[in-house]
């Protein structure tokens, strides 16, 4: 019983007010509150705690919290509730109280062990009874949310669907005196406590008999969470006992130092020895981890293939090797797996160890290199470059040239010297001409040995296409033309171009190159701007100084004259220059009409 419950009404709340500090007020309420639950006050504090929360604050608020420790009190006195359901702490607010206490308000009150006997057809069946002690099967997830939730949404994991289907059923829940006590899964080789914790040797003895029986009866092995048993019962669980550490070292070989004495048979110790064979056979590391006493010639032979083996695919890890297994053979393969990985490699090998097997297969992956990559060429050392290699980097050269659309930027820079033919050159050429025609911007990316007269007039003539043809960004075009291509006939092209463009947007006149700006086409810019004034006057703020007459400003000002009239608002858009006497009387005159 909890000892405070066993003090009297005064001293608890003496207890209140000094130890808790809670003020008087809030302690002489509580107690009239916990008075007309039962005379003893025994739920005083919790009702105190409660209004300092503030989770009890109206008049409604007492009466229903009174009406529901009636209950409460009951349910305590008639035994419907043990354990923590009957501890008023475990409950952190009132809506928390009310909630548990719902099941009980309607109908006749049934014990907890009366309702889950209801769930037996639900995945829930009774396995034995031993003293006080039940052991009940859960084999569903429905049966796990009821039986394995406790007040707060505390309990075991699997009372939550994500958490049970990670384990396999059948449960065991054990009940002591009717109460929940421990959950037993022996897929998992787990056994916890209410507060889902592995149970301790001390938590483990009320319920020990019935746990070797289940145990026992069905065959289940003793696994690490609750091999106290067999210390507890030797002789009845020693087979479940050893089964469980075979089980345990499947999976855990290097626990084998951990095995006591007595398990240590031929039998058990042959298990270990053949998991250890499948692991080497695997993992050739695992070697470090194995016992001297299963070291066999055996192993070390299974070790030394599986590291021949590792080795193909794993060349680099040579270092993780033990000194014992270091031979000239595995060097090789070692080294094998580098050269065809990386051929630069070939340098990083002692010439003692250089064998004309190792210079063979550095020779071929030079020679795969190079079919899809002839860069590598002149990373090649100079005694792999024999004439089959040079041949194989010059077609390779060839096929790169002659597919890529851009070679002589991309790639001609990088042509090493020695494949600089006649041929290349004019694989080269050939596709510059075809480019130029689409795209003569890349005029100044050609090498100078290339710029002949024929591609010099190609890229003229498509230059000249694109001026004619592209009458938006014709003017955008010419910055791009290099200076010897600008002849009087293009110049007069896109000089066509500006004037169309300018009569349309007089605002062009200022991306208008100097050697096109004419006094033509400074008078059609004029023009235009003249036109766009007459029809809106904010045209102004865009005309550039040097265009910036009498006659425009006289436009520009009529113009907002007869906006202002209409509208006195204009006011704050005329640009200061054009403000006078005159627009200020204007606009006063058109503000006060409106």
């Amino acid at each position: 019983m909890n000892w405070y419950n066993q003090i009297k009404l005064a001293d608890r709340r003496q207890y209140l007010i000094e130890k808790l500090g809670i003020p008087i007020e809030v302690v002489n309420w509580a107690d009239q509150i916990s008075k007309q639950v039962e005379p003893s006050g025994k739920y005083i504090q919790w009702i105190a705690e409660q209004n300092i929360k503030k989770n009890i604050l109206t008049k409604e608020d007492n009466n229903k919290i009174i009406e529901n420790l009636k209950l409460f009190h009951e349910l305590k006195q008639k035994n419907k509730i043990k354990g923590k359901e009957a501890d008023i702490r475990s409950f952190i607010n009132p809506n928390n109280l009310s909630e548990f206490l719902e099941k009980f308000k309607s109908g006749d009150i049934d014990s907890k062990r009366e309702k889950e006997k209801k769930l037996t057809e639900e995945g829930v069946k009774t396995v034995f009874s031993l003293g006080n002690v039940d052991v009940v099967e859960i084999s569903t997830q429905e049966a796990a949310s009821k039986l394995c939730r406790f007040p707060n949404n505390e309990g075991w994991c699997i009372k939550d669907p994500k958490f049970y289907k990670k384990y396999t059923p059948p449960f065991y829940l054990f009940y002591v005196d009717g109460e929940r006590y421990a959950l037993f899964n022996d897929k998992s080789g787990e056994f916890k406590n209410i507060d889902d914790k592995t149970l301790t040797k001390k938590e483990i003895i009320p319920i020990a008999e019935a746990a070797k029986e289940l145990i026992k009866n069905n065959n289940f092995v003793l696994k690490e969470d609750y091999m106290v048993l067999y210390e507890m019962y030797p002789e009845e669980l020693r087979d479940n006992a050893y089964e469980g550490w075979k089980k345990y070292l499947t999976e855990n070989t290097y626990a084998w130092e951990d095995v006591p004495e007595e398990f240590k048979t031929e039998e058990l110790k042959n298990h270990v020895y053949q998991v250890w064979k499948k692991e080497l056979m695997k993992n050739p590391n695992y070697w470090i981890n194995v016992p001297e006493e299963f070291r066999t010639e055996e192993l070390k032979n299974i070790v030394y293939k599986s590291w021949k083996k590792y080795l193909t695919e794993n060349a680099y890890d040579w270092e993780k090797i033990p000194e014992e297994f270091i031979t000239e053979e595995l060097k090789n393969i070692s080294y094998e797996g580098w050269l065809m990985d990386n051929p630069l490699n070939w340098e990083k090998i002692s010439e003692e160890l250089k064998t004309p097997k190792l210079w063979n297969i550095t020779y071929e992956t030079w020679k795969k290199s190079l079919i899809g990559y002839p860069h590598n060429w002149r990373s090649i050392p100079e005694e792999f470059k024999l004439e089959e290699l040079r041949n194989i980097a010059y077609e390779a050269w060839k096929k790169e040239l002659a597919k890529n659309p851009e070679a002589g930027m991309d790639m001609w820079r990088y042509l090493p010297e020695e494949f600089n033919t006649e041929e290349l050159r004019t694989i080269v050429y050939e596709r510059w001409k075809k480019e130029l025609i689409k795209h003569p911007y890349i005029w100044e990316d050609i090498p100078e040995e290339f710029k002949t007269e024929e591609l010099k007039n190609i890229v003229y003539e498509a230059w000249k296409k694109e001026l004619m043809k592209n009458s938006n960004s014709a003017m955008e075009l010419w910055k791009h033309i290099p200076k010897e291509l600008k002849t009087k006939e293009l110049i007069n092209i896109v000089y066509q171009k500006w004037k169309k463009e300018s009569i349309k947007n007089p605002v062009h006149w200022k991306y208008v190159p100097e050697e096109l700006r004419t006094p033509e086409l400074k008078n059609i810019i004029y023009q235009g701007y003249k036109i766009k004034l007459e029809k809106d006057p904010y045209y102004w703020k865009y005309i550039p100084e040097e265009l910036k007459t009498e006659e425009l400003r006289n436009v520009a000002y009529q113009g907002w004259k007869n906006e202002l009239g209409k509208d006195p608002l204009i006011w704050d858009y005329i640009p200061k220059d054009l403000k006078t006497k005159e627009l200020e009387q204007i606009y006063l005159q058109s503000r006060q009409n409106k």
